[in-house]
């Protein structure tokens, strides 16, 4: 397995970081939010903030000082995090609803000639791609630059400080080139020990459909690549972070199958609004039933006591590949 480093500030030294946007003001430190590196405030921040003060000056000697708190200078730099588990669940259920939001906005003529509808319109006719060695991206022009492959995301924002988007992405580049390709350990702790989820499929039935494996099939933590001794997933893991996880339900599958059903409404018995270009279906298998979340990219797969959850999003194959190893996977449930 990889090593995780001690927090978001190990994942680039600040060596690295000045050689790509020049000198910092400070050492790096670790927040919430990530690792910040900080940098001369730009101009425009700092007259912003020196008028602010000098307002406050003025009211201060007209009227007798505030009890509001003082004004904190702005901060400027760029904040570095890195999350190695990006549900993609949450990006395609963020996306849907983005997409809701601007159509619902845009949808009559006053509205559709505003900048933001007609960014929008463009970005949906024809989205940029992603910079080489990213899965996705946000678009420019954002200095910003958030890029995922595979199950992994980089962030790197940049605030109030004069950073261009080619020094994220050069910031975003190192730390994906350097983290090994291996699996990371779950950080939640191990469950009691169950069956073995990973005799569900065989490595010689895997790689032909997502490829060479970067090592063997091992245990993950439930619904995640990330690694688990006793976890309650199997994990397939492919170069650049991508992995299929197989999650089975030995007990008790109908009521999880029929929970998973019943989840808003939003699982279908074939799935073609997940994959309009997809040859195969859920209809016929080695399941009494099968349906596919929309609103999360999950197939569910149900025999007899049993049930199969599979989320192949951030994996190497598509729908029709996810389903040709379900029906390996479900024969041997």
């Amino acid at each position: 397995m990889a090593a995780r480093p001690a927090n978001a500030c190990g994942w680039i030294s600040a060596a690295e970081v000045v050689r790509i946007v020049g000198p910092l003001t400070a050492a790096p430190y670790a927040t919430e939010d990530g690792c910040v590196y900080p940098l001369p405030l730009d101009t425009a921040a700092a007259h912003r903030h020196d008028e602010v003060v000098e307002l406050r000056r003025q009211l201060a000697a007209a009227y007798g000082k505030s009890d509001l708190p003082e004004v904190e200078p702005d901060t400027s730099g760029v904040i570095v995090d890195v999350v190695l588990y990006a549900d993609p669940t949450m990006a395609r259920g963020i996306g849907a609803a983005l997409a809701k939001i601007g159509h619902d906005m845009c949808d009559d003529s006053a509205s559709r000639n505003m900048p933001w509808c007609r960014a929008a319109e463009r970005s949906a006719s024809s989205p940029a791609p992603p910079p080489a060695g990213w899965d996705r991206s946000n678009d420019p022009p954002s200095p910003s630059f958030f890029g995922q492959l595979g199950h992994v995301v980089v962030d790197v924002k940049v605030r109030a400080a004069r950073v261009t988007r080619e020094q994220s992405i050069a910031i975003a580049d190192r730390i994906r080139d350097a983290m090994p390709d291996l699996p990371f350990p779950s950080e939640r702790p191990a469950n009691l020990a169950g069956p073995d989820p990973c005799i569900l499929l065989k490595v010689e039935e895997v790689e032909p459909v997502l490829g060479k494996l970067v090592v063997p099939p091992y245990r993950s933590d439930e619904e995640t690549p990330l690694a688990m001794a006793q976890g309650k997933s199997c994990a397939y893991l492919t170069a650049g972070h991508h992995a299929l996880v197989l999650t089975p339900t030995w007990a008790y599958g109908g009521i999880a199958f029929d929970g998973m059903r019943a989840v808003g409404g939003l699982i279908e018995r074939v799935a073609p609004v997940l994959h309009d270009d997809a040859a195969d279906t859920l209809d016929t298998g080695p399941w009494e039933d099968a349906a596919g979340d929309p609103a999360t990219g999950q197939l569910y797969f149900l025999k007899g006591d049993r049930a199969l959850e599979l989320g192949f999003l951030v994996s190497s194959t598509g729908f029709d590949g996810a389903v040709r190893l379900a029906r390996i996977a479900v024969g041997r449930l």
